[in-house]
């Protein structure tokens, strides 16, 4: 066993996140394969540890074996802040909910260089009507908790909740919730008390066109030529395609808004471009804004609706976004910021 941590250097937050107190830690769960870890990786553990850098990661480390970590810790005045998962029923990561995770974790709060400054476990279920199972999964946990605390050991985070947990049960979160979704404004399911929690979507997906031409009827869009224009048409050429996380699959299905009003994407979505008819809309400015996910006057295209279109969750939607669109974070109407992974 031992200890896994990505190697290179950790982000650091910065940004929006750092200014909405957004903080790194890091995670030890068990190995979800062989329950070892490689030399290579104790050596990883082991540098990241000597290092300022360490400090402001957001890497998970894998473990079920404190001695190894011990091992592979120098002679550094750096505390790893930690939080350790127990597998109460999602079946992915975490120590298993019984003696032998007490004793670890009794173990691990004793170690000189680790802070272990919180507990957790993972809902597997809690977006679904029927809480059984979320509180099945709650007792198994509280079970940990308690004896814990019979030993002595206390922590300043303990969390179970999820965005669903943390709308449906809040009773179950203990002392903070790991929202995911929900920082979308989006709802983890349809099956989650909506009227409990009042959210609006915070992330679009817009850009202008790049390019717009007046086609003769009979004309091919695309590769493939899988649309041809009826008649006459006005097909605008949009910046964004599949690389950027605008699916391929969503070919002759999607949508966007153009002046309140939404218009067809037409013809296979390419790599870095697709095209939308704007037939009927007059001439069509490059400088005009097209939505392909949020609202735009009395229209909106949701992720929800993204999602069902490709037959998936809202979650995502959100994160197939590449790297290569930028970022803008809006704050009281105003952009605040704009964050460019392409520009160093």
């Amino acid at each position: 066993m031992g200890a896994s941590i990505r190697q290179g250097k950790p982000p650091s937050m910065r940004g929006p996140q750092s200014r909405a107190g957004c903080r790194p830690t890091n995670v030890i769960t068990t190995d979800a394969t062989t329950g070892r870890v490689s030399k290579t990786e104790t050596a990883a553990v082991s540098e990241s540890m000597s290092t300022d850098a360490f400090t402001s990661t957001s890497e998970s480390i894998h473990a079920n074996d404190i001695d190894t970590i011990m091992t592979a810790t120098p002679a550094t005045t750096h505390k790893l802040k930690v939080h350790i998962k127990i597998d109460t029923g999602m079946g992915r990561l975490g120590l298993q909910p019984n003696d032998e995770a007490i004793s670890y974790i009794t173990r691990a709060v004793e170690h000189l260089l680790l802070d272990v400054e919180g507990v957790y476990t993972h809902f597997a279920c809690a977006d679904e009507a029927d809480k059984a199972y979320t509180l099945e999964q709650h007792r198994k946990f509280e079970r940990i908790i308690r004896h814990l605390e019979e030993r002595g050991v206390t922590f300043r985070y303990v969390h179970t909740g999820n965005s669903a947990a943390g709308i449906d049960c809040p009773e179950l979160s203990y002392s903070m919730v790991r929202l995911g979704i929900g920082m979308y404004g989006l709802y983890p399911s349809e099956e989650v008390n909506k009227e409990r929690v009042q959210l609006e979507p915070v992330m679009s997906i817009k850009t202008r066109a790049v390019h717009v031409k007046t086609l003769p009827a009979g004309s091919g869009i695309s590769y493939g030529t899988t649309y041809h224009t009826s008649g006459e048409e006005c097909i605008a050429t949009l910046p964004i395609g599949y690389a950027d996380g605008y699916s391929r699959m969503l070919s002759g299905k999607a949508q966007a808004i153009v002046r309140g009003r939404k218009v067809p994407i037409v013809g296979r979505i390419c790599m870095d471009q697709c095209m939308a008819n704007v037939s009927g809309l007059g001439d069509l400015s490059k400088e005009e804004e097209v939505v392909l996910m949020g609202r735009q006057q009395d229209e909106a295209i949701t992720a929800e609706d993204l999602a069902a279109l490709l037959g998936t969750v809202n979650y995502e939607i959100t994160c197939m976004v590449s790297h290569r669109v930028p970022r803008v974070y809006i704050r009281d109407g105003r952009r605040e910021d704009v964050l460019n992974p392409l520009i160093r």
